[in-house]
């Protein structure tokens, strides 16, 4: 079982040393599903590489807001749920790969509120799925009540598994709740803004503090799950006749996805071609319905989010 641990009275400053963050986009600045300048959601993926869940009820709605500038002139993205008549639980959470864990091993998550409208309990929670089996594994679960701005930090100790998770589609999933089901209606968020920032999930029994991953990295982490791409992508003739057209386009991808995708294309006018996919590319091809000289992929959308 999971173990509260102390609350961390500070944050250690930028340049420190500290362990590897497991989670991707954890200061929210990779919005390829959103916009640049945030984006919001009621449910499902609307930032990568983080879901907001709602269920049936009256939710709050998260969205992305940019915090004013700091004393040193540098201000980070927020994670602001906003709610009005809620009956329902709210839930952020992140799926990654079993891989980024090891068995038998304890692990620590942080975060840092920044704007609390009123006292919270919530939950954290890791949870393993296995894909084959289609069931879950409780790995941790830690109720934390949140008073005021601050940081806080829980510990999961001696995360196994008694499920299976060693398939290369299972995966794990690290959730910060407010669980109705598990704690009845002290979980479901009141009224009020809460803002959340500094998400930090590291190896080991003790937190070290949380270092901002550098913009271009989270980037890259993020495309090797999800790409969302406009920008007409040229392709060419294969075959030209007087009686027959076919055509192909291939996209090649930014970044090698982590799996093979689920891939939609809009093409060209009459043309709906045929998607042969792989990790680093989607080969759109088939003969269109009128005798243009040349086709192309106006934009793509590529996911292998779990």
């Amino acid at each position: 079982m999971a173990k509260l641990s102390d609350r961390i009275l500070g944050e250690r400053l930028s340049g420190f040393v500290t362990k590897p963050n497991i989670l991707d986009n954890s200061n929210f600045q990779i919005h390829q599903r959103g916009t640049n300048d945030g984006g919001s959601g009621a449910g499902g993926t609307f930032i990568d590489r983080w879901d907001t869940r709602s269920v049936t009820g009256s939710g709050g709605t998260t969205t992305i807001s940019v915090p004013t500038l700091n004393s040193g002139g540098i201000g980070y993205d927020v994670l602001a749920v906003n709610v009005a008549g809620h009956t329902s639980y709210w839930t952020i959470q992140q799926f990654f790969k079993v891989e980024r864990l090891k068995s038998g091993s304890d692990y620590t998550f942080t975060f840092k509120t920044n704007l609390i409208d009123n006292p919270l309990k919530l939950k954290a929670k890791m949870r393993g799925r296995d894909v084959s089996a289609g069931d879950w594994a409780d790995l941790g679960e830690v109720d934390i009540e949140v008073d005021s701005y601050g940081t806080y930090s829980v510990t999961f100790l001696n995360v196994t598994s008694s499920l299976p998770l060693n398939a290369d589609a299972d995966y794990i999933a690290m959730q910060l709740t407010g669980f109705q089901s598990d704690g009845g209606s002290d979980f479901v968020l009141p009224d009020g803004t809460y803002r959340f920032e500094w998400f930090k999930l590291e190896e080991g029994n003790t937190s070290t503090g949380y270092e901002p991953t550098p913009y271009a990295v989270d980037e890259l982490e993020c495309m090797k799950w999800y790409q969302e791409v406009a920008g007409r992508w040229t392709g060419y003739p294969q075959f030209n006749s007087s009686t027959n057209f076919s055509r192909a386009a291939d996209v090649n991808f930014p970044v090698l996805m982590y799996s093979t995708p689920a891939v939609t294309v809009n093409a060209s006018s009459a043309w709906s071609p045929t998607l042969n996919v792989y990790k680093s590319m989607v080969r759109a091809s088939g003969t269109p319905l009128s005798g243009s000289n040349g086709t192309w992929v106006d934009s793509y959308t590529a996911s292998c989010e779990l």
